[in-house]
C-alpha cells in the first residue's frame, strides 16, 4: 500500500510555515530509503522512498498490526536486496520481525526475552534481550548461535544495553548499563565478544567509585551506568557514556583487548564539569583534522551538546541546547541534530525522566580549513533554526539533505530539508507516530 499525499491538511502547517513546497534544482541527493517503527491504532513498520530529495512514495510493510514495534535495523545485501528487522512484542511476546524486500515477505521469530538492542554484524544481525541473552541471526530468520550472559559471566551479567560490533568483523563491545533488582546479576561492565564463537573474551568491571552519585533507592542504579558505545579505529580509543556518573570514559581497545581498562580516563559531559549531572545520551563520532572528535547530546536541563577531542581526552567546547537532541548526523562539512526532547533530572532519592520535545534544528558548520585542532574547535558555528513539530528522529540522507520525522497538532509526517538553510524540500504524512528509524543508501 503506497501512503502517498492523500491527507495533504496533516503536512499543511509544515509547508506553510516552511514556504513554498519547491525542491531546489541544485540540491540532488542519491537514492535511499527509511525504514521506520510507528505507533498509532495500528502500529507497524514503515518504508519511505527517496531520490533526488523527493519523497517518492511511503508504505506499510509487513503485517496490518504489531505488538509494540521498537527498535529497528536494516541490511542491504549485495545483490540490491534488503531485509529489515525489528524489535516487536514488549514484554509480552518478544519476537524479531524479519521483512525481505522487494518482496514485502514477513516472519516473526519468537525470542525468550525482551529486545533491548540490534546491530548488524556482515549479514547477521545481532541481539541483546533481557535475562542476559544474546542471539546472532541470520537474513533468513535461523538462530545461529546464542549466548547467555547469566551464566557465562561471573557475576552474573544482566542485559546487553548497547551492542558495538568492531571494523574487524570479528568482535563487538558491549555494554551492560543496569544491575538488577532481584537477582545477583550485575550490570557496570564492559564485554567484548568474539562474533564467531559467540562466546566472550573480555568481561571488564567498571569501577563504583563515585557512590554518591549512586541512586539510594534504585539498586539497579549502583555504578557508572555504561550506555552508548564507541570506536575511533584509526587511534584504537574507545569512548563509552557513563549515563549516572555524567561522564564519557575513554580507554584504548588494546587495553580493553587484555581485559583491563589500562590508562583510561573519565571526563565530564557537563558544562560546568561537574559529575552527575549531564546525562548523556546520543553521540557522534568522527575525524577531522587527524584528529578523533566525539560530540555529545546531554539529557540533562540546560544539558546541550558537549565537544569532545577524543585524542586528547578532554572536553573543548560546550553548546547551548535544551535537553534531549537526537543522535547528531553529519552531513559532509556540517552537523545537524534536533530536540526530540528525553529529559533526565537527579533528585535526591533517583532520577526522574519525561520528554519535551523543542521545535528547533541544531546545525554545525565546521570551519575551513579544519587541520588544526584550536581553529576546528573554535571555527565552528552553531545555528538553530526553527521547526514548525515536534520532531523525532533524523537521519542524513546526503551532505545536503536530512530526513526528519515528527509530530504536530494534525499527525505525524516526514519532511526532508536542507541542512544548509532549512529550507523544506518534501514532505509526506505517516501512518502513524513513529518511534524509531533506519537508512540504506542505494
Amino acid at each position: 500500500m503506497c501512503i502517498c499525499f492523500r491527507k495533504l491538511n496533516i503536512i499543511s502547517s509544515a509547508i506553510a510555515f516552511f514556504g513554498a513546497f519547491i525542491v531546489s534544482a541544485q540540491v540532488k541527493a542519491d537514492e535511499a530509503s527509511v525504514y521506520l517503527t510507528f505507533r498509532g491504532a495500528k502500529p507497524g513498520i514503515a518504508e519511505v522512498c527517496i531520490s533526488d530529495a523527493k519523497i517518492q512514495n511511503v508504505r506499510r510493510l509487513g503485517p496490518d498490526q504489531l505488538s509494540e514495534p521498537f527498535k529497528i535495523v536494516s541490511l542491504a545485501q549485495k545483490d540490491g536486496r534488503v531485509v529489515v528487522f525489528a524489535a516487536v512484542g514488549g514484554k509480552e511476546a518478544p519476537a524479531l520481525e524479519i521483512i525481505s524486500l522487494p518482496e514485502n515477505i514477513s516472519r516473526s521469530l519468537p525470542l525468550r526475552a525482551e529486545i533491548s538492542d540490534l546491530s548488524l554484524a556482515g549479514e547477521h544481525v545481532i541481539v541483546a534481550a533481557s535475562k542476559g541473552l544474546f542471539y546472532k541471526i541470520s537474513s533468513e530468520g535461523k538462530i545461529i548461535a546464542e549466548f547467555n550472559a547469566r551464566k557465562k559471566l561471573n557475576p552474573p551479567g544482566r542485559k546487553g544495553e548497547h551492542i558495538r560490533p568492531l571494523p574487524d568483523g570479528k568482535r563487538a563491545l558491549v555494554s551492560f548499563q543496569k544491575d538488577d533488582d532481584n537477582s545477583p546479576a550485575k550490570g557496570q561492565r564492559l564485554m567484548l565478544l568474539d562474533l564467531e564463537s559467540f562466546e566472550p573474551l573480555e568481561d571488564i568491571l567498571l569501577p563504583r567509585n563515585k557512590p554518591e552519585l549512586h541512586l539510594p533507592n534504585d539498586p539497579r542504579d549502583q555504578g557508572p551506568g555504561p550506555e552508548v558505545v564507541v570506536f575511533f579505529p584509526e587511534s584504537g580509543i574507545v569512548a563509552v557514556t557513563l549515563d549516572l556518573y555524567g561522564a564519557v570514559l575513554f580507554a584504548k581497545l588494546s587495553d580493553l583487548s587484555s581485559g583491563v581498562l589500562g590508562a583510561a580516563d573519565v571526563v565530564s559531559s557537563a558544562a560546568d564539569g561537574s559529575f552527575g549531572t549531564a546525562f548523556p545520551d546520543r553521540v557522534l563520532s568522527f575525524t577531522k583534522g587527524e584528529r578523533d572528535w566525539l560530540l555529545v547530546s546531554n539529557a540533562s536541563p540546560n544539558g546541550g551538546f558537549a565537544l569532545f577531542d577524543a585524542t586528547a581526552r578532554r572536553m573543548v567546547r560546550h553548546f547551548k541546547a535544551k535537553a534531549g537532541a537526537e543522535m547528531p548526523v553529519q552531513c559532509g562539512e556540517r552537523i545537524a541534530s534536533v530536540i526530540s526532547g528525553k529529559t533526565k533530572i537527579r533528585t535526591a532519592e533517583d532520577v526522574k525522566k519525561t520528554f519535551h520535545p523543542a521545535r528547533e534544528l541544531h546545525i554545525f558548520d565546521f570551519p575551513q580549513p579544519s587541520s588544526a585542532s584550536k581553529d576546528f574547535v573554535t571555527g565552528i558555528v552553531h545555528r538553530v533554526l526553527p521547526l514548525p513539530f515536534d520532531p523525532v528522529n533524523i537521519l542524513a540522507i546526503s551532505e545536503n539533505v536530512i530526513f526528519v520525522t515528527g509530530n504536530d497538532e494534525n499527525g505525524a509526517f516526514c519532511v526532508l530539508l536542507d541542512p544548509a538553510t532549512g529550507e523544506l524540500l518534501a514532505s509526506s504524512p505517516l501512518p502513524g507516530p513513529p518511534t524509531r528509524a533506519s537508512l540504506v543508501k542505494r
